[in-house]
């Protein structure tokens, strides 16, 4: 009930459907217990070992922000993410399988920009997790509101896919 309108600070109208994820994903100024946020969902179905899956996301950098950032992928992994005890620090012992090009921070507060990629699976995905998983020194970051002086990224995402890449047109 709070799209497009979410909270009174932000007007965002979802890319297609009626809803979308709402977050703020990148903190580094907020100190050791508050600097990243995840976004982690159990897939639909199980994927299959050896076959290429197309993944594409769409991001919008919140108006509310004070910058955009690089950085933004998509991890699918197994369970054990389960045993992953502070999902709000930098998770970059992690390697995602798709993500945006480095150095091109995504700034767009009023549009939709895609990342995508492809992938082969290994077959025992379980999980996928969007956020930025780089170490806050590669992040790059790029002023979009200069009335804060501190660095946070919130943005939406929408439109999350993963489909066989052999899939007829």
């Amino acid at each position: 009930n709070t799209v497009p309108n979410q909270f009174n600070t932000v007007y965002q109208l979802p890319k297609s459907g009626n809803s979308f994820a709402f977050t703020t994903l990148y903190y580094p100024s907020g100190g050791p217990n508050y600097c990243r946020r995840y976004l982690l969902n159990r897939i639909k179905a199980k994927l299959s070992g050896g076959q290429t899956y197309c993944v594409s996301f769409f991001i919008n950098i919140g108006n509310t922000s004070s910058y955009g950032t690089d950085g933004f992928a998509i991890y699918f992994g197994d369970e054990s993410l389960d045993t992953i005890k502070y999902c709000n620090r930098p998770l970059s012992f992690i390697t995602p399988q798709v993500k945006q090009p480095d150095g091109v921070p995504i700034v767009d507060t009023l549009g939709w920009t895609a990342v995508t990629g492809t992938f082969v699976a290994s077959g025992t995905e379980k999980y996928a997790v969007i956020g930025i998983f780089k170490p806050n020194g590669q992040v790059d970051t790029a002023s979009v509101n200069p009335l804060f002086n501190f660095v946070f990224v919130d943005a939406c995402i929408d439109d999350v896919s993963c489909i066989p890449l052999n899939l007829p047109a």
